[in-house]
């Protein structure tokens, strides 16, 4: 299962939010290393200041669980800066 959302806070920023999770039965002849439980989640806020740049910071969370209990989280924070070399249609 996994959900997104953005929301425009006004007309040169937003920010997104995202989830998803996936949990497996594992079978009682299935490896301790095999993938029980993950969860994965995100939030970003970008700016465009113009039509073919981008400023962004995102925070990303990631979770497994394995079926021995093994427990590992990733937790990383990414910042991003484009530029578009083409011209977009409504420049």
């Amino acid at each position: 299962m996994s959900a997104g959302y953005t929301h425009p806070w006004t007309p040169i920023l937003f920010s997104n939010i995202s989830y998803g999770f996936l949990k497996i039965n594992n079978a009682a002849q299935d490896p301790g290393t095999n993938y029980r439980l993950s969860n994965y989640s995100t939030a970003s806020l970008v700016v465009q200041p113009k039509i073919n740049v981008l400023f962004g910071a995102e925070f990303i969370y990631g979770s497994l669980q394995r079926k021995n209990g093994f427990y590992w989280a990733a937790p990383r924070l990414q910042i991003s800066a484009t530029y578009y070399l083409n011209k977009h249609p409504r420049e």
